[in-house]
């Protein structure tokens, strides 16, 4: 048989083993979970979180968060809610919700537990049942727990609280889904915010996102194809190898159960990118040859020559890869689960996508020709500037990396919570009206904790809570703020025996809502305040000066503080901080790779993209989430890539030639434009996320658009230039030497 009809029974074999296995993973994508959380970024463990978990025990409360839903009466409808007909459908709705499943919880004007006094007597339950309806309107005012809590200031709009009892991402937006649809009517618009509003609406945009940058990238790489080559083939190859790459990638996270999140978003284009960069370098070489060696005249001498090809860049393809996951990597020492997560599995993706891209090219490249470009055949004079300049460049830069980089301390890392969606969404604006009209979404909670059992049955610091609370609610950014006093009526009981009465009463309703303000003991008070979706910076002022009030109740009791308003912005906030100031880790770790396998420690340029990347946050005071603090990592895994093809480059050719000077200028022409076209592909693949819908990703993919330029200002001009004036002291060529002078027969 001849060696031809072997090379394409080869090829169909492995045509038919690529189709079988990518069909079975792209069947599993399918079926792939898409989840967002405003947790997510939350350590398995950490001080305030354990905090959260002693008030959620003290005071029977939960977790899970809550949707609320406004009912804000339309133009064309007169009247207000308080009025007995419009109070009945809130009653019938209220008992609506409470029939659908899934719920822990419904909370509303119409069933909210109240302390009235009637005819010198005093009543538990909804004040609507037991006051006349004159007389609705002025109790309501004088209840902060009604005002802009249940009902808005112009009483034309309603508040419904839901606490769902399934939090899973499917269960929710069923949910919101049903409530939605039961709420409708044509005399009230229904909206629905909260956190577990945001936290679907987010996951369901996520969904959206994996086809649209699957598309994109589809699209754009097919295209920067085209820029390099004149002639078809190598664009449908690289149609063909970004749809393998992705689905078999996004096939796995569904098999082994791995919800697709907000930080996942970056997978298809990390995928892509890689199997490109591969594509560009391994493609440049292999069009070379075909024109230089006789082998290409025939499919046998192709296919010799296509593993010839492969094996000259196996290293750095290789390497190219590893760095960039080691990058990754570098963030699964955090001990946050969706970070870790995250880290291990872009890591090991990209690690997947190299394999992946060598079997596709193993198996297929011997039947390319592709025809590059003029300015991509050609060799890169343009570098040899470099050359000319070399001091400039090296001061200029050094001094422009210096300068960003010492502006460290003036990053801006107060972030708010709820400003990933697009301004114009629903659920956006459905929470923006929430803050205004019912105070906030953000959820602070402080316990007053006495040494003394039974202190909360005393008046007299019922009262003082009571003056607290009315100063907490003049605050700026702080929306509500309640406590055992707003359930007692217009007046605090005078006895301690008169308000052991009330704690009574209340524990014979159906649901008694001091549970969850006052502990069994009553040593220990619950103020539940909501705050305004403000950064970091305002919500610590707030917290302190809320702590400073209460404190002063009484001094002698320890306050504690739990919610969204502390473990979020504070967890948050270290967060960010560890991974922007912890990548040194894998900048070492990588350092030490490219010495031991160069003898070079010409990485140090690669500092330049990380020092630029503060310097221009802190220009801009763009606030540092989690989310963006990983482009630390991620930029310094990929500035590597330029590094190790032009290193392989030097290398190579030192030891090809046998020559005893670092062979810079010819490494420079022959590499110059396969490093410019991969930094380029890099641009483009990065520039599809300022199409993402999310705040985050647009943010994410600005930042690392601008680390790909610093990347490639430090690979392209600043490492040869380092390397022209600098060489012996950055470049070891004991072993290249060694070989030449024992194969020559010389001597030290």
């Amino acid at each position: 048989m001849k060696s031809g009809t072997l090379v394409r029974i080869f090829s169909t074999t492995m045509g038919v083993l690529l189709t079988f296995f990518v069909t079975f993973l792209a069947i599993q994508v399918m079926h792939l979970n898409t989840r967002y959380s405003v947790k997510e970024f939350f350590p398995k463990s950490h001080p305030s979180l354990e905090n959260d978990k002693k008030t959620e025990e003290r005071f029977a409360l939960t977790q899970n968060p809550t949707f609320f839903v406004a009912l804000a009466l339309r133009p064309n409808q007169m009247g207000t809610w308080l009025e007995p007909e419009r109070m009945a459908q809130l009653e019938q709705l209220t008992q609506k919700y409470l029939e659908i499943g899934g719920l822990r919880q419904v909370r509303s004007l119409a069933n909210l537990e109240m302390a009235i006094e009637v005819s010198q007597t005093l009543q538990i339950g909804p004040f609507f049942k037991s006051l006349s309806p004159d007389r609705w309107a002025p109790y309501v005012r004088s209840q902060a727990l009604l005002k802009s809590q249940f009902i808005s200031n112009d009483f034309r709009s309603v508040l419904v609280m839901v606490e769902p009892s399934d939090v899973s991402s499917a269960s929710l937006l069923k949910l919101q889904e049903d409530l939605k649809t039961a709420g409708q009517n044509d005399q009230w618009e229904v909206s629905i915010a909260g956190v577990p509003a945001v936290q679907t609406q987010l996951a369901d945009r996520l969904g959206h996102e994996i086809t649209q940058f699957l598309g994109l990238s589809l699209l754009l790489f097919c295209l920067m194809f085209f820029v390099f080559y004149r002639n078809l083939n190598p664009v449908l190859f690289a149609a063909f190898g970004l749809l393998v790459t992705n689905l078999t990638g996004l096939g796995w996270l569904s098999l082994f159960g791995i919800p697709f999140t907000v930080l996942l978003s970056t997978l298809p284009i990390i995928v892509s990118i890689t199997f490109v960069s591969i594509s560009v370098h391994t493609l440049h070489l292999w069009a070379h040859r075909l024109k230089t060696d006789p082998l290409a005249r025939t499919l046998s001498g192709r296919f010799r020559l296509s593993l010839q090809t492969l094996r000259e860049l196996a290293l750095p393809n290789f390497l190219g890869s590893l760095t960039t996951s080691i990058g990754f990597l570098s963030l699964a020492t955090a001990n946050i689960p969706a970070i870790r997560t995250y880290a291990l599995v872009v890591s090991g993706i990209v690690i997947w996508t190299w394999f992946m891209t060598q079997v596709i090219l193993l198996s297929f490249q011997h039947f390319l020709n592709p025809i590059s470009r003029d300015w991509n055949h050609t060799r890169a004079w343009w570098m040899l500037l470099v050359n000319r300049w070399s001091i400039s460049v090296i001061a200029v830069t050094a001094s422009v990396a210096m300068l960003f980089g010492g502006a460290a301390n003036h990053m801006n890392f107060s972030g708010r919570l709820f400003d990933d969606l697009p301004k114009d969404e629903p659920v956006r604006q459905s929470t923006e009206k929430l803050e205004k009209n019912f105070g906030g979404t953000v959820a602070l909670d402080i316990s007053l904790e006495s040494n003394k059992p039974g202190v909360w049955k005393d008046p007299r610091l019922l009262r003082r809570l009571a003056g607290a609370l009315q100063s907490l609610r003049t605050i700026p950014g702080i929306g509500s703020a309640l406590s055992i006093t707003d359930f007692m009526g217009q007046k605090i009981p005078p006895s301690p025996a008169a308000v052991a009465e009330v704690y009574f009463l209340f524990s014979m309703a159906a649901e008694n809502p001091l549970r969850q303000f006052v502990s069994n003991d009553m040593q220990e008070v619950r103020v539940a305040t909501r705050l305004q979706d403000l950064p970091s910076e305002q919500i610590e002022q707030i917290r302190d000066k809320v702590r400073t009030t209460l404190q002063a109740v009484d001094s002698s009791m320890s306050l504690r503080e739990s919610g969204l308003a502390v473990n979020s912005h504070t967890v948050n906030q270290e967060v960010a901080k560890e991974l922007v100031f912890g990548f040194w880790q894998s900048l070492l770790l990588i350092g030490i790779l490219l010495v031991f396998i160069f003898r070079s420690v010409a990485c140090l340029p690669n500092l330049i993209p990380p020092a630029i990347l503060i310097g221009t946050l802190a220009l801009f005071q763009t606030p540092i989430k989690p989310g963006i603090a990983l482009i630390f990592s991620i930029a310094l895994g990929l500035a590597f890539n330029n590094t190790v093809y032009l290193l392989s480059r030097l290398k190579r050719i030192q030891s090809q030639l046998k020559m005893m000077t670092l062979p810079l200028r010819r490494a420079l022409l022959e590499e110059g434009n396969p490093c410019f076209s991969e930094s380029f592909v890099m641009v483009v693949g990065f520039l599809i996320f300022l199409t993402s819908d999310f705040k985050l990703n647009q943010t994410f993919g600005a930042y690392m658009i601008l680390s790909i330029f610093a990347g490639a200002l430090a690979d392209l001009f600043f490492l040869p230039a380092l390397l022209r004036q600098f060489s012996s002291f950055l470049w070891v060529k004991e072993a290249v030497v060694t070989r030449i002078k024992k194969k020559t027969g010389k001597k030290e």
